[in-house]
């Protein structure tokens, strides 16, 4: 092969992977990797004794959310409280719209704080920070924001 068939050919593949390596990244959705991190922001003052639940949901059209798994975590006096959530990533399903829930309960049960309603998440491995609010129907209102997101 002559030395300009070379060049060519060498200059042209190196303008191919460099076209390549400038391409958007395609994102892929996944199941996560079993675990979801985050904190539940609310006013302090929660008594000793109250317990946050936090729920994983799958929310389909037309179909009352279906629950995948919950844990509950003793909450702390002060905001925030951490959380850990185990779940399945073989019962995920990537496209479909799954949420996170959360609540504290004082100690005999009467809830104090809740999330405005399910919270859509994504599986990226991100801690989700979620905001509640005084489940009384009073008009407590959450540090940090009015909505509750993934962090970054």
């Amino acid at each position: 092969m002559p030395a300009m068939a070379i060049m060519r050919s060498v200059l042209l593949g190196g303008a191919l992977l460099l076209s390549l390596a400038t391409l958007p990244a395609c994102r892929t959705l996944t199941a996560g990797n079993g675990v979801l991190t985050g904190s539940l922001n609310y006013p302090s003052g929660v008594p000793a004794g109250s317990m946050a639940t936090i729920e994983l949901v799958r929310i389909e059209t037309g179909m009352a959310p279906t629950l995948i798994t919950r844990t509950s975590v003793a909450a702390s006096p002060v905001s925030p409280t951490p959380f850990v959530l185990n779940y399945d990533p073989t019962v995920i399903n990537p496209q479909i719209t799954h949420a996170l829930r959360a609540m504290i309960a004082a100690p005999g049960g009467a809830a104090m704080y809740a999330t405005a309603g399910d919270v859509p998440i994504t599986f990226e491995g991100v801690p989700i920070a979620l905001d509640l609010y005084g489940a009384t129907g009073g008009s407590s209102t959450s540090p940090g924001g009015t909505t509750s997101t993934p962090r970054r």
